[in-house]
């Protein structure tokens, strides 16, 4: 018993019961500054502070992010072109040409394509992002500004010609026109696909369009001169920003009827809904404020930003909203439980648009040493907890126990020093000596053989 207890002192992980730790996510904030030259900034949510900026081409506007988040694409107004960034380096690696004022963006979310949209040219580049080169240019309507993607087919909001365009992604064409109100502006897709909902700036109204038919199912009017729209998650309601109007028109999407107009103040821009669809976020430009409207009752209250905020965007679970404030130069980020403004980001560089997304983080720990592991002895019919010290252990690093019979790990959670391990083990567990192994996401690994000894 002495020499095996000698031979506790190594802990590792072998085949056998398998438990891994998440993968370790964080997330990034990133920030469109529409200056000349145009500058993309990055943004640490948790600090609320800035990690680093890049200079890109003139007049950045728009931002997408590819599928799996290591692309940032920023669209650059007055240079035609779209920068494409990687998110981690914050390097530019390319540059694209595309035709003349490109602004909104729409990736591809099973193809490796991006759908760019040139205000000036009346068309919409696509660009293969394995080459980031452009393989065909779509004509379109006057003046295209808006596209959502849902269903295999792109949608473009022509403003200068009162149209959607559909676009199906499998041949790269126009499949119809569908003609819409005056100057459309924003337009969103309803959550379950069936709808897409447009803002017709120039003669005050909301059109729905009905994707499997890609005809106008119905059209109501709203306030003066709507620019964006946004959808409850439960698919119930549309609210509107009426931009000259000042105020929020509320759509019923069953029966079409609009059930509120909500005073906002002078010129709202952007909206966007909370996940849960209890609250809906307005950026008001001449009230310096971003005005709260609770859906359940429809009442509001404000929260002062800087001055002439345009932009909202919600973070990944709801817990933050980003504020872009054009006139003031900066970025306020709003806790959304508090309703407080918990940072301000000074960019001075005319921040327009914002977007967030997870950034899945390589693990180089190194190779990992075990040094000491308890308790040494345990018994059947038991869950105990394990603690393993060391070196060069990684969040997300994997243990496992051989032999595994009778044994199931719970849980893992590591530092870089130290591994908590939860087992069940049961009466069908086998008596004797077991091994131990902590393997880093990078496939470095350390045994421990004879870790503990289960005893009866």
């Amino acid at each position: 018993m002495k020499n095996l207890s000698a031979r506790l002192l190594c802990l590792a992980l072998v085949m056998g019961s398998v438990f891994a730790a998440n993968a370790a996510t964080t997330y990034q904030a990133y920030v469109a500054n529409q200056w000349d030259p145009g500058v993309v900034t990055f943004i640490d949510p948790d600090s609320g502070t800035e990690i680093g900026h890049t200079t890109v081409g003139n007049v950045t506007l728009r931002l997408v992010l590819s599928p799996d988040g290591t692309k940032l694409y920023a669209s650059n107004q007055t240079s035609g072109t779209v920068s494409v960034l990687d998110t981690s380096t914050r390097a530019v690696l390319a540059t694209i040409t595309v035709g003349t004022k490109p602004e909104f963006m729409i990736y591809h979310p099973t193809a490796n394509k991006l759908y760019v949209d040139n205000k000036d040219n009346g068309t919409v580049s696509v660009i293969d992002t394995t080459t980031n080169t452009v393989t065909k240019t779509i004509a379109v309507g006057g003046a295209p500004r808006f596209m959502v993607y849902t269903g295999g087919f792109v949608y473009v909001g022509n403003t200068g010609s009162g149209t959607v365009s559909v676009i199906d992604t499998s041949t790269d064409t126009v499949k119809k026109t569908i003609t819409v109100g005056s100057a459309p502006r924003n337009i969103r897709v309803s959550p379950d696909g069936t709808k897409v909902y447009v803002a017709n700036y120039g003669s005050n109204t909301v059109s729905a369009i009905d994707t499997a038919t890609q005809t106008v199912a119905w059209t109501t009017a709203v306030g003066t001169n709507p620019s964006y729209v946004a959808v409850t998650p439960d698919n119930k309601y549309v609210l509107t920003s009426d931009t000259t109007g000042g105020t929020s028109t509320v759509i019923d999407t069953a029966t079409h009827a609009v059930v509120k107009t909500i005073t906002l103040g002078s010129t709202p821009w952007a909206i966007t809904v909370s996940p849960d669809g209890a609250r809906a976020y307005v950026a008001v430009a001449n009230a310096n404020s971003v005005v709260v409207i609770n859906i359940s009752d429809w009442s509001t209250q404000s929260i002062p930003t800087d001055t002439g905020p345009y932009w909202v965007e919600l973070n990944h679970d709801g817990s933050k909203l980003y504020v872009t404030n054009p006139l003031g130069g900066t970025v306020s980020i709003i806790d959304t439980a508090s309703l407080t403004v918990v940072s301000t980001i000074t960019t001075d560089l005319n921040p327009w648009t914002v977007i967030e997304g997870a950034i899945t983080t390589a693990d180089t720990a190194g190779t990992p040493t075990i040094t000491s592991i308890s308790p040494r002895f345990v018994s059947r019919n038991n869950t105990q907890t394990f603690t393993i010290t060391g070196t060069n252990f990684s969040s997300t690093s994997t243990v496992t126990i051989s032999p595994a019979t009778g044994i199931t790990i719970q849980s893992v959670s590591c530092t870089s020093t130290s591994c908590s391990v939860q087992a069940d083990l049961s009466l069908s567990a086998t008596t004797g000596s077991e091994s131990m192994t902590v393997t880093n996401p990078d496939g470095q690994s350390a045994t421990a053989t004879n870790a503990f000894m289960i005893t009866d």
